[in-house]
């Protein structure tokens, strides 16, 4: 199995909770590629059987580097149907964040993917939250694709 787990991070918190799903990932057996948003198109998601999509809160929304990945993208709209697809985020307040988390959702739905619910960290990613990605990355073993 192939995993994607694609970031975007400003202060390293977001790229720590992609870091720990990645890991979660690779304990179940599978091939992961953990990538910063930088180098990444859309079209990479043909590559993966199951895809991690994690964004930094900014003003209750997804970084501009994450919104520009999908935007490379409307023409490839139910290219991913029901391809398995996971979303996190970090933000300084849980509102916000959970705005965040709507939008990177949104994304996934308007591409029909299979969504996993999503995680957050407010702040910097404790153990607890870190736990968690590595168990979000974990599923990958239960999941059909």
């Amino acid at each position: 199995m192939r995993v994607l787990v694609v970031y975007d991070s400003q202060t390293g918190n977001t790229e720590k909770m992609a870091e720990a799903i990645g890991e979660g990932a690779r304990e179940a057996g599978a091939d992961v590629v953990v990538a910063k948003v930088d180098i990444v198109f859309v079209n990479y998601f043909y590559s993966a059987d199951v895809l991690f999509i994690g964004s930094p809160c900014y003003f209750g929304n997804v970084s501009w580097k994450i919104k520009r990945l999908f935007d490379q993208g409307p023409n490839l709209v139910g290219e991913f149907k029901g391809k398995p697809a996971g979303y996190f985020a970090s933000s300084g307040t849980k509102r916000d964040g959970e705005y965040t988390l709507y939008f990177l959702k949104r994304f996934l739905e308007i591409h029909q993917m299979r969504i996993l619910p999503g995680i957050l960290s407010v702040g910097e990613p404790d153990d607890e939250i870190l736990r968690q990605c590595r168990e979000y990355g974990l599923q990958v073993r239960t999941i059909e694709i």
